[in-house]
């Protein structure tokens, strides 16, 4: 009978290592966007976060993008997620965010945009985002 035990256990702990984790090849990059002081936004803004590749030719598609509630405060949490298939090896990205309300851009980083790698998880990022000219 402890034969038999031992052969299970064996048999389940080789079956669970096989299992995929997140689903097959999903990768994410969270972080935060961050206000020097705190801002009033409108109720109908929102946070729009991309990212490209630095290198990317004329229309090509960016890897990740999403809207986010842009809340009044001092900070907007953001998590993109994409499918590993979407990054070349090592090649390099710009995360680019924006802060809209109508059309009408309020903070970006666009004069200076976030650039990172995914050969290693870059983690959680902080992008300070700058008051545009409106």
């Amino acid at each position: 009978m402890n034969r038999w035990t031992s052969l299970l256990v064996a048999v389940l702990f080789a079956g669970c290592s096989t299992l995929p984790e997140d689903g097959p090849g999903k990768q994410h990059l969270r972080g935060t966007l961050t206000f020097r002081e705190m801002t009033a936004l409108p109720t109908t803004a929102v946070a729009h976060v991309v990212i490209v590749p630095v290198l990317a030719e004329a229309g090509a598609k960016p890897i990740a993008e999403a809207d986010f509630p842009a809340r009044t405060g001092l900070a907007i949490p953001f998590d993109l997620k994409f499918s590993n298939e979407k990054i070349a090896a090592g090649g390099e990205y710009l995360v680019l965010a924006q802060v809209v309300d109508h059309d009408k851009v309020w903070f970006s980083n666009l004069s200076s945009p976030l650039r990172i790698s995914f050969l290693a998880e870059p983690g959680d990022v902080t992008i300070e985002l700058r008051r545009e000219k409106l």
